[in-house]
């Protein structure tokens, strides 16, 4: 469990620093670019900690249970995930770079997941998940 608890927090410093750099990288494009790239990011980021949240759940869940449980947080994330892309929308409606930039902020929390899961677990043996 504290190797989740390290992850997530890896996470979240990895996300937060890439999501300013990324707004900061969408204001030279647009105002409604940035809003859109900081909301995304930040969705994608609220996401991503109910996910880890729940991931403890997972180990204590009946296998009957699973499934409920993981369409559940799925089905909230996705919520989220809507509720990013109709606001980044009302942004800017005629060149979409606030929806553009929802999209970029989403994704990026993504790319910074799989960068610090590679980082923490390369050159480790198979079966050993330690994170440093």
């Amino acid at each position: 469990m504290h190797d989740i608890r390290r992850f997530g927090r890896a996470m979240a410093a990895g996300s937060l620093a890439a999501g300013i750099v990324a707004t900061l990288l969408a204001l030279l494009v647009s105002p409604a670019a940035a809003k859109g790239t900081a909301l995304g990011s930040a969705g994608a980021g609220f996401g991503l900690y109910l996910m880890a949240r729940s991931a403890s759940r997972f180990a204590s869940t009946p296998p009957a249970r699973l499934t409920s449980v993981i369409y559940r947080g799925t089905v909230g994330r996705m919520g989220i995930y809507a509720l990013v892309f109709v606001s980044a929308y009302t942004f800017d409606r005629s060149t979409y770079h606030g929806i553009l930039g929802a999209v970029a902020g989403l994704f990026l929390n993504y790319v910074v997941m799989i960068v610090v899961g590679y980082l923490t677990l390369r050159g480790k043996p198979s079966g050993q998940t330690t994170v440093r």
